[in-house]
């Protein structure tokens, strides 16, 4: 659990934009890890807390879970196999810990902040 937690912590520099985007996607909070867990857009096929867009990130968001849980120190063995749960299923479906695991990751080790360029934030 310590490795799930140490993953999903949001760094200082990213807190307050994060909480920015996050409520404008889907009305979550960071201080409530699963709000907005199963939000899913009726004009896209964006979903989850941070409404990744199905074909983008369906199979490549799962890598960047297991990315990060190896970087915090979780087996290899075993966040291949967080990887490939996660994989079989829709994001919108997943814990609110993985999918800030994967907004994580993506926002800070691969720069993807443009992903949520928007109004707002």
């Amino acid at each position: 659990m310590l490795v799930l937690r140490r993953a999903s912590t949001f760094p200082p520099s990213i807190r307050g934009k994060a909480a920015c985007v996050l409520s404008r996607e889907s009305g979550g909070s960071l201080d409530r890890r699963q709000s907005g867990v199963g939000a899913r857009n009726p004009g896209s096929s964006a979903q989850g807390r941070w409404q990744f867009i199905n074909n983008k990130w369906q199979h490549s968001l799962p890598w960047h879970v297991r990315d990060r849980l190896v970087t915090f120190g979780m087996p290899k063995a075993q966040a291949n196999k967080v990887r490939a749960f996660l994989d079989k299923r829709p994001i919108y479906k997943w814990n609110g810990w993985w999918q800030d695991i994967g907004f994580i990751e993506t926002v800070v080790e691969r720069d993807g902040w443009h992903h949520w360029d928007g109004p707002g934030c």
